[in-house]
């Protein structure tokens, strides 16, 4: 039986799997030695997304504040809407937005900003249609491994976008008319 610990579930489950299937055997006898951390080589043979990690995955989005379902920001011409706001250190790997706005050119009105470690000048400042790709102002559905625009006009962005200390990220309304739903 294969050095089981109880005090972390989730790889205290997968020893006791891998006992079970006759795969605990697969690790060589000097894997623990390697993985530092007892236990954690013993799984050298999954894959690196698959292994117990040290990070906390987080997300933050629009939502209603009241509890209600009105979960977009609302933007007003002018208005700054912050879109996210981090202290310590941290990785962005995913942005996606979906846009319903009146103006026709609302990808070149709308101004997405982006701040790394309390710098007071944002290191990002481009219209949000330029960040995703649509430089012309217009929806286009493509994909690629960074970007992508989706038929139902959702924006994705996986860029990987580290910071040591802080990211603030918002997005302004440069147009005449608001912006009625920024998700």
């Amino acid at each position: 039986m294969p050095d089981i610990d109880l005090r972390n579930p989730r790889r205290g489950f997968l020893q006791r799997l891998l006992a079970v299937t006759g795969m605990a055997a697969a690790a060589p006898a000097s894997a623990s030695a390697q993985g530092g951390r007892r236990g954690q080589g013993d799984f050298h043979f999954l894959p690196k997304y698959a292994r117990a990690q040290e990070y906390k995955s987080l997300k933050q989005s629009s939502y209603d504040r009241t509890g209600g379902n009105a979960d977009r920001f609302q933007i007003q011409p002018g208005g700054v809407q912050e879109l996210f706001n981090d202290s310590g250190p941290g990785v962005i790997t995913h942005i996606w937005f979906t846009i319903s706005a009146q103006g026709m050119h609302h990808l070149k009105e709308l101004v997405l900003r982006m701040y790394w470690d309390g710098a007071a000048k944002p290191s990002v400042e481009v219209p949000v249609g330029d960040f995703f790709g649509l430089n012309l102002g217009e929806y286009v559905i493509y994909e690629n491994e960074y970007l992508a625009c989706s038929p139902g006009r959702s924006l994705n962005c996986y860029f990987a976008m580290p910071y040591r200390s802080a990211a603030r990220m918002t997005v302004t309304n440069e147009a005449k008319t608001p912006i009625g739903a920024y998700y």
